[in-house]
């Protein structure tokens, strides 16, 4: 083979690990944002993270919790991604005030996170509960 041409695979490869890494690290500066802003209960800055498809049913599940508790603090937990590096499961813990019984709670929640590639972007699709 050429070794122009091996030259030219060798910078296609290594721009594709640099995208694949741009890519996880900017995933989880997006899950860290969007978790933050739940923290604060400002579902408003938390719409920004979500996907258009889901934000309705997102925001209605949050404004609920919100409604219920105050977050006080989350961790996240595990983040894992598909082979493709375009989906990824992950798991926070929130520590919460129950504004009915006053007591301090935990909760965990897997969220779903889908690379959009249109937008060049992570938006979360799914949340679900996993301890309340």
């Amino acid at each position: 083979m050429n070794r122009s041409i091996k030259f030219f695979l060798l910078c296609i490869f290594i721009l594709g690990l640099s995208c694949a890494k741009s890519r996880v690290s900017d995933l989880s500066e997006r899950v860290d944002s969007f978790n933050q802003s739940l923290r604060w209960s400002s579902l408003k800055s938390a719409a920004i993270y979500m996907s258009p498809e889901h934000k309705r049913s997102l925001m209605d599940r949050y404004a609920d919790l919100f409604r219920q508790s105050r977050i006080v603090e989350f961790s996240i937990l595990d983040m894992g991604l598909n082979s493709e590096k375009k989906k990824s499961s992950v798991i926070v813990e929130f520590s919460y005030y129950d504004l009915v019984s006053n007591n301090l709670a935990y909760r965990q929640e897997i969220q779903t996170w889908e690379f959009l590639p249109a937008k060049q972007s992570w938006v979360v699709s799914d949340s679900q509960a996993l301890t309340e």
